[in-house]
């Protein structure tokens, strides 16, 4: 007798599928296989090109093909998606029309991100007021976020546009703004919610020091328009061409700061090692991590502080220096997720963190997410010289340990001498 399973449980099960071809394959089944496979299918939609080769006919071809998908029967599908990925050339041409249908037609859209494409963009200024309003009139954003990052750098936006449109959005809780093109009259309207930020610093200065920001992306020269009533809520910062000194001079003001990331524009990583001291203030410092770039030395030549820039000893030392340190991590070069090489006090070897997400691009990734969590560990190259340390304890009680036990093997030694030259 065959016994049917719950729709619940059989749900739980779909819901370990990863591979969307696979789900794919499993909607195919049967009726109820789609019921069952459609919220997952849909759920996290990427119009991206995976390569280059894609144009604009080729995007306008995905696009009324979705559409087509998600307005049939009584729309069901539409329903399931929660993040969709665009490249900024949705908002041109053609194919505008289509998205502007799509986005119209999606109610439960928690995640909107805009990538840069790699085919020429438009030069028209994109206004978000615009897009969304019908030609009848104007109507209200059918959907609510949580998410907004807008990549592209070049992209001309209409300042009243975006501010219009992130007005209507007061559930956000991520903003990320990448523009260079906004004007100087540009404000961030209020948002209650927001708690990762990442954005000009014109306009971000008034959200750090009126929301309770817990993540935030700065650039070096950023701290010193900020005081730290600004940063007093920031738990996760992440900086790029950040002086030691102006960095260790504002990290005074986070004084609940857990997750600092910075790069090697300014320092080199052996230098920032040996100089961790400088951060002693940070008392609450669970983890440092690195971006390596690209540096020019005194000696003139450029040189990736990725290869193997650091000294295990070091490493070792930072740790004797930030008692509060549990991880020290180094970016490792990678294609499409995040990788890193990790330390952690106490362990006698360094890991490979692997993110289980992929990453935007080399520049863009998603920081805010957890450090530890939301990777996994996966083994190191055969020819990765990682793979091999066979350095000492990292930390304090590595060391301790190793001392005790030279000093009781010391010991044994003295004693069976001692036990052998008696009478």
């Amino acid at each position: 007798m065959v016994t049917a399973i719950p729709v619940e449980i059989a749900r739980m099960i779909v819901g370990y599928v990863e591979d969307k071809k696979s789900l794919l394959n499993l909607s195919l089944i049967s009726h109820a296989f789609r019921r069952l496979t459609d919220p997952y299918l849909y759920s996290d939609v990427s119009f991206l090109a995976p390569h280059k080769g894609r144009s604009d006919a080729d995007l306008l071809a995905v696009a009324h093909s979705f559409l087509l998908r998600i307005t049939s029967g009584e729309g069901h599908c539409a329903h399931h998606v929660k993040r969709i990925r665009l490249p900024a050339v949705a908002f041109q041409g053609e194919q505008c029309s289509s998205f502007q249908t799509i986005l119209k037609s999606i109610p439960n859209l928690e995640d909107l991100q805009v990538h840069s494409s790699w085919w020429v963009e438009s030069e028209n200024t994109l206004n978000f007021r615009t897009f969304f309003n019908d030609p009848d009139g104007p109507r209200p954003i059918p959907f609510t976020l949580k998410a907004f990052a807008w990549y592209p750098h070049m992209v001309p936006l209409d300042s009243a546009g975006l501010e219009w449109f992130l007005a209507c959005q007061q559930s956000l809780e991520l903003l990320l703004i990448a523009s260079f093109t906004l004007e100087s009259s540009f404000r961030i309207p209020a948002l209650p919610r927001l708690r990762v930020l990442d954005a000009p610093i014109s306009c971000a200065k008034r959200l750090l020091e009126t929301h309770r920001v817990t993540h935030v992306k700065l650039l070096g020269e950023e701290f010193l328009q900020l005081d730290s009533a600004a940063l007093r809520d920031v738990v996760v910062c992440v900086t790029r061409i950040a002086a030691l000194k102006e960095l260790s001079a504002a990290i005074i003001g986070m004084r609940n700061l857990e997750c600092l990331e910075m790069d090697t524009s300014c320092s080199s990583i052996p230098n920032t090692l040996s100089q961790i001291n400088a951060f002693k203030c940070a008392v609450k410092l669970r983890h440092l991590r690195f971006f390596p770039n690209q540096a020019i030395p005194q000696s003139g030549f450029k040189e990736w502080f990725e290869e193997d820039p650091w000294n295990y000893d070091d490493v070792c030392d930072a740790f004797d220096s930030l008692p509060q340190l549990v991880h020290i991590s180094f970016r490792m070069r990678s294609t499409t997720f995040l990788e890193y090489c990790c330390f952690t006090r106490g362990e006698q070897h360094p890991v490979k963190l692997r993110s289980l997400r992929p990453g935007v691009s080399r520049e863009y990734t998603e920081w805010w997410t957890n450090w530890i969590k939301d990777y996994v560990v996966v083994p190191f190259e055969p020819e990765d010289i990682r793979m091999g340390y066979q350095g000492d304890w990292l930390g304090v009680g590595g060391r301790v340990l190793n001392n005790q036990s030279q000093e009781d093997q010391i010991e044994a030694v003295e004693g069976s001498s001692s036990e052998g030259s008696s009478p």
